[in-house]
């Protein structure tokens, strides 16, 4: 995966959000309330028809997002006009890709998904860096940062793998 090319400054949300669909990752918007929490979406059917609750008003949910991923399209009308702050990642299978397995490059491909590694404490965080290093793992960890690791309002870490 590449990142979003910065020719007039810092890439826009709308890039890092392309990128990161690119990279076969699952993207939703999220509220700016601070929650985090996914933003609910008018739910239609595989026709494109709205689907309805009993009381016949249009159903709402995001949950639906755990087993299909944003098109190019829906990503362009979230991001495209640069009024939003942020967006999330729907971890597992979904945000999954095939690859051949660690143990054997030459075997089945098998879909690894995208999995969160959460700290609660960046204390506890920089321990396990410091456990790492000690015993002989700090470039891992330290490559697994180079593909992410972001920081919590709460003051833990997050990190991503696949």
């Amino acid at each position: 995966m590449s990142a979003p090319s910065a020719t007039a400054g810092a890439a826009s949300l709308h890039e890092y959000a392309i990128t990161a669909l690119d990279a076969d990752l699952a993207v939703v918007r999220v509220k700016e309330d601070g929650t985090k929490y996914p933003m609910s979406e008018p739910l239609v059917d595989d026709d494109g028809q709205p689907i309805l609750k009993d009381d016949g008003t249009q159903a709402w949910g995001w949950g639906h997002r755990i087993h299909q991923r944003a098109t190019h399209q829906e990503i362009e009308s979230w991001f495209g006009n640069g009024r939003r702050i942020g967006f999330g990642l729907i971890c597992g299978k979904v945000s999954g890709r095939l690859e051949p397995p660690p143990e054997d490059p030459d075997g089945e491909p098998r879909l690894l998904g995208l999995e969160m590694v959460e700290w609660e404490q960046r204390e506890r965080y920089d321990d396990f860096k410091d456990v790492a290093r000690d015993i002989g793992m700090g470039d891992l960890v330290e490559w697994i940062e180079s593909g992410y690791l972001s920081a919590t309002p709460g003051g833990g870490v997050h990190t991503l793998i696949r």
